[in-house]
């Protein structure tokens, strides 16, 4: 069953056939706004019509004073090998104008039988229009205070800081880079691990100056990367 409240509003003024009793109508279980474009159907067909062939058709209007369903705009949903194969369905009707009030109504098509059985007139509104979703630039700059801890003559204890847990989202892990002043090729460290601050460089000459700087890796297949440009 669906939740209490489901917004389900029969069009007033709409008088179903005489005599027409539910078991051999489509009825609109639920009808609400799924974002500022789009409505979901959820509807039951006779049990009569489960196994026959046919296709659904959606037909929607936000003109309040046109009654004609035959002239609103439609959306044919076709189902898998054009089968009615449950009587409960569910549709989405999508490419609406946001915030509006629209009427819907919903017909099964027949293969091969001239009656098309239809639902009564329901009305549904869309959401109001959603703002863009903030999109992140491809790379965010960061301080990831980077400075030397300790010095021998053949190695260099490297530190820096702990990043933020938001930070972390970013970043699969560092790499530091390191040449000495005047070189032209960096070498790189293995990737280390996001949580950890601090990475002894070894093998290197003595009484020589070092530049080195960090390199934050991002996840793979991932967008946004965190850049330290500080050596």
């Amino acid at each position: 069953g669906f939740p209490a409240g489901f917004p389900i509003h029969p069009y007033p003024g709409y008088q179903d056939q005489a005599g027409q009793s539910s078991s051999d109508e489509i009825l609109i279980k639920a009808l609400d706004a799924l974002d500022d474009r789009t409505v979901r159907l959820i509807f039951t067909v006779p049990s009569i019509l489960v196994g026959l062939h046919g296709r659904v058709e959606l037909r929607y209007t936000s003109d309040k004073s046109n009654s004609d369903p035959s002239t609103w705009k439609s959306q044919i949903f076709i189902p898998p090998n054009d089968l009615i194969a449950t009587p409960q369905l569910e549709f989405e009707l999508d490419g609406l104008e946001p915030a509006t009030e629209y009427k819907v109504r919903v017909t099964v098509n027949l293969k091969d039988i001239a009656n098309s059985p239809s639902s009564r007139i329901y009305s549904v509104r869309t959401l109001e229009r959603q703002e863009e979703s903030t999109t992140l630039p491809p790379q965010i700059p960061i301080d990831a205070e980077l400075r030397v801890m300790e010095t021998n003559s053949t190695w260099i204890n490297v530190i820096w800081k702990k990043f933020t847990e938001y930070e972390m989202l970013f970043i699969d892990g560092v790499q530091l880079r390191y040449k000495e002043h005047d070189g032209k090729v960096y070498a790189a460290t293995p990737l280390i691990h996001r949580a950890v601050t601090s990475y002894v460089i070894e093998d290197l000459k003595p009484g020589t100056s070092y530049e080195i700087g960090i390199s934050i890796i991002p996840f793979p297949g991932q967008t946004t990367e965190l850049v330290s440009d500080k050596t």
